[in-house]
């Protein structure tokens, strides 16, 4: 089954929410997702279940939170002073007001510190939370987001990985 053939599947399902992730990685990766968001957007009246984000600059998970947050039009939470966990109930909460299916990742490469950090893991957690509460999470990326993801147990059962290369 194809990336494509697989995210489609996923979004024609009924009932419980997906609890798994996608990771696209190689050269074309942010040029697929954009594409399927388009398509998606395209045959559902501008209202596609996905909601598409670049990766902010050496994200951490407050970042990544305070970005979904924005996109969701919620600028006023991120004004208020909060904890890491309350930012993720927020965004959880509105991922079911919204009824956002999925949070696509695009360059999540930039967030893969040189090293692990906390920051980083807490980041990795806070995927992990989205993913548990029934929000699906399309990453794009490279073989480096590839192996990061590998290398967490937890993180590699969760993810189905497609390789998005200029011959593939």
């Amino acid at each position: 089954m194809t990336a494509e053939e697989y995210i489609n599947t996923i979004l024609r399902t009924e009932g419980e929410f997906f609890k798994k992730g996608i990771l696209l990685y190689g050269s074309k990766a942010d040029q697929f997702i954009d594409k399927l968001f388009r398509k998606y957007e395209d045959n559902n009246n501008n209202s596609a279940p996905i909601l598409l984000l670049e990766t902010p600059q050496n994200c951490s998970a407050k970042d990544l939170c305070n970005a979904i947050l924005t996109e969701l039009g919620l600028e006023e939470l991120i004004k208020k002073k909060q904890t890491l966990y309350e930012k993720q109930e927020n965004v959880l909460c509105y991922f079911r007001i919204m009824e956002v299916r999925f949070l696509a990742l695009k360059s999540f490469d930039v967030a893969v510190p040189e090293r692990k950090t906390r920051s980083f893991n807490l980041l990795l957690s806070t995927l992990k939370l989205f993913l548990n509460s029934g929000t699906g999470i399309i990453l794009a990326g490279t073989e480096r987001t590839a192996k990061v993801i590998k290398a967490n147990s937890q993180l590699q059962r969760r993810f189905v990985f497609f390789q998005k290369d200029l011959n593939k």
